[in-house]
This record gives structure tokens, sequence and C-alpha cells, in this order.
């Protein structure tokens, strides 16, 4: 029977200052992007006031943060939006 003390350390990959500030960046400007998007379909619609983008993204960050922190257990919008 083999036990942690056993086991070898896994190799950490090294991410350089250059590359995280590079993928901070693509991830950044990539929500901007997509709320802009989505924000001037939105309004080119006519129905700002009844559809918002901000709460609905609220949401989905928590649930995402709460199946990180709980693995296996599944939330959902309702539930999390109380």
């Amino acid at each position: 029977m083999s036990t942690l003390a056993n086991k070898p350390a896994a190799a950490t990959p090294t991410i350089s200052t250059a590359q995280r500030l590079k993928v901070f960046a693509i991830g950044g400007m990539s929500g901007m992007v997509a709320t802009t998007f989505v924000s001037i379909l939105i309004s080119h619609l006519f129905i700002a006031y009844l559809f918002q983008v901000q709460p609905i993204d609220m949401v989905k960050v928590r649930i995402q943060i709460l199946s990180g922190e709980n693995p296996g257990v599944k939330y959902g919008p309702i539930g999390v939006a109380k």
C-alpha cells in the first residue's frame, strides 16, 4: 500500500510574469468585448431596461466559485441568486 510520503512530488510548471500578464490581459479584454457586444445587441433590440448583463454574470461567477469550493455539489442559478 502506498502513501503520500512514497509518491514523488509533481513538478509544478514555471510560468513567467510576461505569460501571466498576457493571459490576464487577454482574459480581461475578452470579457470587456463580450459585455460590450451583448450591451450593444440588447440596446439595439430596445430591451436594455428589461435585461442587464452584469447581474447574470455575477450569478454565473458565484456558481463557479461555489462549485470550486465544494466539488461534486451542483448549484443552480435560482438558488444562488436568492
